[in-house]
This record gives structure tokens, C-alpha cells and sequence, in this order.
């Protein structure tokens, strides 16, 4: 009798919680479907930029949930408010879309040059290509010293099982730069970390936002960063934790750096004079 009376309180508990998210749930499915309409906002980012600390200040500074595209613009992850209940967001707001893979917006119903607005984060390559290497087990060198190109490829169009997006990290900028200007805002990860206030500023005029609202999100940045950290880690782990832009390069040669370099400027001679120069190894060291 008395795990009866056990099973009925789970059941109903369950039951009573799947009422609470069903709203929630219509709401999202009635985005989705907006989303069709090509008046939307996307957050497009390689993998591992500061997409939980971007989404945050988003979703503080506009008080739109920000959600994230899986695979194809049916499936998303929910906004961080879900998570962090002190986020002002109003999940009936239009959406901030998270999305990793802009070939799955490039084109109609999900994308028309006039109205779609797009925010890319941008890191330098060299961090997100040595993180693979470390974390995908595979080398971006041979035994000579010599590029393992096939690798370096692999790396670039990380979690992406579409055939034609290879190069993933590329594909997105060359969106990127065809996004008339008043539309679009670029973020560099570098300066989220080290100047997060000029870039919630930045932020905040994109998005017509309040001065008293940015103020207040730069007043409180550490201790959401914090937060954020924590809820980080408690799902994947940050080994930078968050404050060191050069945490997997600078462990690597500088050869081995350089050799990276000249692979981007020889095959994307036009992306690296407009967006990734700064990332030149010799900004940074020179032996």
C-alpha cells in the first residue's frame, strides 16, 4: 500500500510539472514557426565562443529569450532564463536565435537580407582548432612537423555532419560579410573577456537598448560571470575558466602557431584581411 501511495504522489507530480512546461513548449512552437517569416535575430557562432555569457547579457540587456537551433531550425534548446530564474526574459518576445551552422539560414523562409539581423562571435581559430585537437584526441601535426591538413579541415567544421558545410567556421563569416551593415554586429570573444563593458555597450546600442539597463548589466557582470562559470561546469568544464584568450595557443610553438596562420591567410586571403588578421601569431610573440 504504502508504495502505491508512493508511485501516485511521483505520477502526479510528473504530471502536474508536464502542465507547467506546456506552455512554454506552445510559445516555443509558435517561434519556430515566426521564425519563417525572415524578421529574426541569430547569434551565429563556432562552437566554444562565449555563447552562455553572450546569451546571458542578451537576454538581460533585451529581455528575449535566446534560443538554441539543434541541427535544424525544429529543434532548439530553451532560453538560459529556464536556468537562471533571475533573467528578466519574456518568453513571448521574438527570440535571439542561437545558431551554429548558418547554411541552415542562409537561405528563404529563415533569412531575407532586409530585415534578418545577425550578431557573429567571433574567437580566434587557433584556440577553438587546439582545443579540438586536445579534446578530439587527433593530431594537427605529423610526425615531421608537417600540417596534417586533413585534420585541421576536420577541426574547423567541428560538429558538423553536413557535407557541405566543411569549414564550418569560414561558411559563417562568409555570411557574415554579406549582411548589410546596419544589420549585423560582430563580437570578438577576446574582447567579451577582456572588455566586457565596451562590449555590453556595444550591445546595448545594437539592440536599442536603455543606458540604465547597460549600466546595470556591467554593474553585475561578475558576479553573473560567476554564475555562469558555475552552470558551465556543472554540464561541460572550462579549463580557461573563463578569462585566459590564449589558454590552448600559447601552449603550442610558435612555428606550430605561424604554420596555422599561413594555411587561413593562403586559403581565405579575403576573410583574413577583413577578420582575421588580428589573430596574427606575431600580434602576439615573436620568437
Amino acid at each position: 500500500m504504502k508504495r502505491f501511495f508512493v508511485c501516485m504522489l511521483l505520477a502526479s507530480t510528473f504530471i502536474s510539472v508536464a502542465k507547467k512546461e506546456r506552455p512554454y513548449e506552445k510559445v516555443f512552437a509558435k517561434h519556430i514557426d515566426n521564425m519563417q517569416q525572415g524578421d529574426v535575430t541569430y547569434l551565429l557562432s563556432y562552437p566554444r565562443s562565449g555563447n552562455t555569457l553572450t546569451r546571458y547579457i542578451l537576454e538581460f540587456l533585451t529581455h528575449r529569450p535566446t534560443m538554441g537551433v539543434r541541427q535544424r531550425p525544429t529543434k532548439f534548446d530553451s532560453p538560459l532564463s529556464l536556468s537562471f530564474k533571475e533573467l528578466p526574459t519574456d518568453i513571448h518576445l521574438k527570440p535571439i536565435w542561437k545558431i551554429h551552422k548558418s547554411l541552415h539560414i542562409m537561405r528563404p523562409p529563415f533569412y531575407d537580407p532586409e530585415k534578418t539581423q545577425i550578431m557573429l562571435l567571433l574567437r580566434n581559430y587557433k584556440e577553438l582548432v587546439f582545443r579540438y585537437e586536445r579534446y578530439g584526441k587527433i593530431a594537427m601535426f605529423n610526425k615531421d612537423g608537417s600540417l596534417n591538413e586533413e585534420n585541421l579541415i576536420l577541426a574547423f567544421d567541428h560538429w558538423s555532419n553536413d557535407e557541405a558545410s566543411k569549414e564550418l567556421y569560414f561558411t559563417s563569416l562568409y555570411f557574415f560579410d554579406q549582411i548589410p551593415e546596419r544589420n549585423k554586429i560582430l563580437v570578438h570573444y577576446e574582447d567579451l573577456v577582456l572588455t566586457p563593458d565596451t562590449v555590453i555597450a556595444s550591445l546595448g546600442s545594437f539592440f536599442e537598448v536603455s543606458e540604465s539597463r547597460v549600466q546595470k548589466m556591467i554593474d553585475t557582470l561578475d558576479e553573473c560571470r560567476q554564475r555562469i562559470l558555475s552552470f558551465y561546469n556543472l554540464h561541460q568544464h572550462s579549463w580557461s575558466k573563463g578569462n585566459d584568450v590564449r589558454h590552448y595557443s600559447k601552449k603550442k610553438s610558435y612555428r606550430q602557431c605561424l604554420i596555422i596562420d599561413e594555411w587561413v591567410k593562403s586559403h581565405y586571403p579575403d576573410l583574413w584581411e577583413c577578420y582575421l588578421s588580428q589573430y596574427d601569431e606575431n600580434n602576439f610573440r615573436t620568437s
